[in-house]
This record gives structure tokens, sequence and C-alpha cells, in this order.
């Protein structure tokens, strides 16, 4: 079954390093619009030297290569920005320096300003390129503003002015070249770094967000001001949550969540109990679900609560109240049993003497005898029922489809009584099936002797149905139903309003329930006599009719 999980975009982003595997690129964009800032400034200089030289035709001609490089710049911007190779770069950059070179060359070869831009080149350089290209790109530059400041003025006549001039330029390009390669490896370095924490946080919060996806029990983390920033499959289901939403505010998701959080949400360790409706559309009805919050703070914005379904405490405290009875039961059940089988054949013999005709013994006797021999059959079945519930162990849980195994049981448990069977659904749900059969006897033979002190045709109606977490089995009868002031103990053990029963059979019906994290609940609103049974609903299709066959 597929799992969902909500996840608020805020918290992605914590995480995101898309813009880190992606600065290579931004820095290659950055310098291209560069290079088109240059060119224009190169083709707006040489118009106006044209203008100034009343359009001589050597300017002229000195004007075209800086308008092809207008062109240049802008092509490999855009071709840089659909293909970001190093490859392009070292083409575009090395047909930079041919291009400030010959810029260099029209100037008179001694422009200040463009041996300014080769600096600038030389660095860039360093930051886009590998160590090799870069040093390869920074000694053909070196070689090209040595032949325009060295070897053009020595045509004329050897000048150590020039001489002087040309070594300095070198000196700058190589401790350009340098600082800009030292650099370059110290912001690497630090990038290196931050990927790998990035990488690092990137792993920790998948394996975070997949043990809270798959974690059991229902976690959903919480901004102070009520915003979700994460919640789990299971905490979804559980408060019913919806999996696709763009609005994270709680108040809005669930005024009711919210309403009990807001006081606590800044506490740092506090629990309450919230009450889940759960309502069934087809039935009109609805049942509830009590889960434990418990809230931890994680920082100054955030808490963290895990969602406990009571349920589940419930059952646990059963096993152990199970555990206790057992072993008290196995310890006073022989010494109980032993005198009450004595008394209840001592009984069952002395009504037999009475059948003789010369017999000693009154009417009043017989009948005293007969009360002695069905109260000892009463005590011995609540023995009896004590030691079923004390060696119950953990649930076998099957997967149980109700349209296919409730008339099978039926039939078996209840074929000489009208108990007849609506069911409105085809899901199933987990339950140990010999338990379900306690349970399920229990309820139905309460509702068929109730009714029949209410009316001459007694029966019992099973209406099966589910809603979107649930599935529902209701037993009706047409008894007179259980007094308001009665309902609070109906769970009790020992607690009864038939003197013929034993006060066990609901409180057992209800430990086997919470015994496989199902809940059984007496219904007032509704008009007859209805005992709930809600399961979790599960999506295993066929498995118990592939077990009966």
């Amino acid at each position: 079954m597929k799992k969902y999980m909500i996840t608020n975009p805020i918290f992605l982003s914590i995480f995101d390093n898309d813009i880190q595997k992606n600065k290579q690129k931004r820095l290659g964009m950055i310098y291209g619009f560069y290079r088109i800032i240059i060119a224009v400034f190169f083709s707006m200089n040489f118009l106006v030297a044209i203008q100034k030289s009343n359009q001589d035709l050597m300017v002229i001609t000195n004007f075209l290569p800086t308008f092809i490089y207008v062109f240049f710049a802008i092509g490999m911007l855009i071709a840089y920005y659909y293909y970001p190779r190093n490859l392009l770069l070292m083409f575009s950059l090395t047909i930079d320096v041919l291009a400030l070179s010959l810029m260099l060359y029209f100037s008179g070869g001694n422009n200040v300003q463009i041996i300014l831009l080769f600096f600038v080149h030389v660095a860039c350089s360093f930051m886009l390129l590998r160590n090799s290209q870069a040093i390869l790109l920074t000694v053909f530059a070196i070689s090209l503003v040595m032949y325009q400041e060295f070897y053009q003025p020595l045509k004329n006549a050897f000048s150590y002015n020039a001489l002087s001039n040309t070594g300095i330029v070198i000196a700058s390009f190589i401790i350009v070249g340098y600082l800009s390669d030292a650099l370059s490896k110290r912001v690497r370095h630090i990038e290196a770094l931050n990927e790998k924490h990035l990488r690092e946080a990137d792993a920790v919060n998948a394996i975070n967000k997949k043990i809270v996806q798959i974690i059991e029990q229902g976690v959903i983390v919480i901004s102070h001001n009520l915003e979700i920033i994460v919640a789990n499959d299971t905490v979804i289901n559980q408060l019913h949550l919806p999996t696709n939403i763009s609005n994270f505010c709680l108040k809005d998701i669930s005024p009711a969540l919210s309403a009990v959080l807001e006081p606590l949400i800044k506490d740092d360790e506090s629990s309450t109990i919230y009450r889940q409706i759960n309502h069934s559309t087809d039935q009109k009805m609805h049942s509830f679900t009590d889960y434990r919050l418990r809230i931890t703070q994680l920082d100054n914005q955030y808490a963290l609560i895990l969602v406990e379904d009571l349920r589940r405490e419930q059952s646990h405290a059963q096993q152990l109240k199970l555990a206790s009875l057992g072993q008290l039961s196995a310890s006073i059940a022989h010494e109980i049993r032993n005198p009450l089988a004595s008394i209840s054949q001592a009984s069952q013999l002395l009504k037999e003497e009475a059948m003789y005709d010369n017999s000693s013994l009154s009417e009043e006797d017989v009948m005293l005898y007969d009360m002695i021999y069905r109260q000892t059959q009463r005590v011995n079945q609540i023995i009896e029922d004590v030691l079923k519930l004390s060696r119950q162990q953990k649930p076998n849980q099957i997967y149980i489809e109700p349209r296919t195994w409730l008339p099978i049981f039926i039939k078996e448990s209840f074929s000489g009584h009208d108990v007849f069977l609506h069911c409105h659904t085809d899901s199933g749900f987990l339950f140990d099936h010999y338990q379900l059969e306690q349970v399920l006897i229990n309820l139905i033979n309460n509702g068929l002797r109730f009714s029949s002190k209410s009316h001459p045709h007694a029966f019992v109606t099973l209406e099966v149905y589910e809603d979107s977490k649930f599935v529902y089995i209701d037993v009706i009868d047409t008894g007179a139903g259980v007094k308001p002031e009665d309902i609070s103990s109906l769970f009790n053990p020992f607690f009864t309003t038939d003197h013929e029963g034993t006060g066990l059979g609901l409180y057992l019906s209800q430990a086997f329930c919470q015994a496989n994290h199902a809940d059984l609940q007496y219904i007032p609103e509704h008009e007859n006599t209805c005992f709930r049974i809600s399961c979790d609903k599960k999506f295993i299709r066929s498995l118990f009719s592939q077990h009966l066959a």
C-alpha cells in the first residue's frame, strides 16, 4: 500500500542544494554578461572615434572586429546557457585573449585599461577552468602582451623603459595568476566542504524522513505558529489529515486539533488527550478514538508531537492484566474447583435421592438442593470464563473479510436462531478469528436473551459497513437497552443486570477487541440496542478465503 507523507516545502528548502550544483554555470553566465558589456563599450569607443575622425577608413576598419566581438559575446552567452561545458569556456576565453590583444594593438600597444582587462581575464580563467588550462591561457596572454609591449617598440630602437614596463606587466600577470589560483583553490575547497555537509545533511534528512514514514507511531512536526512541517502516514490516518494540501496551517486543516495544541505548543514537555471523531456517512452515526499527544521541543521554532493510539496502550495494559490474572487464577483454580465439584456432585446425589418413593426429603429440600446445584454451576462458569481469559496469549491475527467469514460463522454457531446479516463492504480487517467468534457469540447471545424478554420473536441483526479508516460491525437487538446510569459500568468485570449472567461476557469481549487493536462500544444514540465493533480497515484481498481453501 502506498504511503503518503505531508512535507512542507520550507523543510525541503533547508536541504535544497541545486544552487550549489549550478554555481559553476552561474559564474560562467556572469562572465558572459561581463564579456558583452566590455564588447559594447569597445564598440561605443570606436563609434566615437569614427565620428571624430570624419569616418576615416582606417578607423572604420578597426571598428569591425569590435562589432564582430559583440555578436560573438552574445552567441557565447546563449551557447553556454544551453551547453555549460568546460570546452566551450576554454574556447571562448581563448578568443577573449585574441580580442583583447587586437584591441591593444589598435590602441597603440600600451593601453593600461586594456592590460587591466587582461588581469581580469587571467583571474576569471583560474575561477572557471582547471589549473592547467588557466596557466596555459595566462602564458598565452603574457606572450601576446610581451609582443605588444616589447617587440614592437624594439623595431625602432632599444628602450630600457619599454623593457622595464614589459617586466612589470609580466610580473603582474604572474602575481595575479598566482593569487587567483590560490583564491580559487580556497574557494573550491570551501565549496567542496559545503557540498559534503549538504550531502550529509541530505542523507540524514532522507534517513529521518524514511524512519518517520515507516514508523508505526504517529509523528508530526509543527512550528510554534501551528504550521505543519512534517507528518507521516500513520498520523495522517489517525487524525484524518488530507494528503494533498497547499496550505499547511493547522488551524485551517484541523481546527479542533489546533485548539488543543495551541496552549501547549511552546511547552518544553507536555502531553494531552485528543479525541478524534470518526464519522460514518453511511450510518449517520459516529464513534471516536482517543489519542495521547506528547509534545517535545526541537528548538525555539518547532515542536515534535508523538501521537499514541490509546487503544494500543489499553491493549498492552490488557495483556498485563491477563498475565496477572493468569497467575492468580492458576494458583486458586485448583483450590476452588475441587471443593466446588464436590458440592455440585453432592447436590446432584441428593436431588436423585429425592426421586425415590421412600425418600425422607421434602419438596423444599429438593428446591434448596437444586438452588445449590445451579449456583455451583454459575460459580464454575465464572471460573471457566476467568481461566479462558487468563489463558489467552498474543492474538493470532488473520485477515478476515466479513462478507465471506460472517455467513459461515452464523451458520455454524446460530443455525437455529434468527440472526440476520446485512454486509455493505468488501473490505476486511485483522483479528484473531477465535477471539472474534467469542466476542460475537457473547454479543449475539446477549441480544437474543434480552430480545426474548421484550418480544416473543427474538432476533439479532448484524450491520457491517465501513468508512475511510474503519470497518464496523454493529450487533443490534430489540431489547430494552441499557439504562443511562449503567452505561459507565457496562464493561466492568462482574457487572451484570441479568441474574443469570456472570458479568464477564462484555468485559471479556472488550478485552479481546483491545488485544486486537479494535474497539467495542455501546451506542446509546441508536434507536435499538447496539454494540459496535470498530476495526482498522486493511487492504489485503481474499486472504481468509485462501486460508479456508
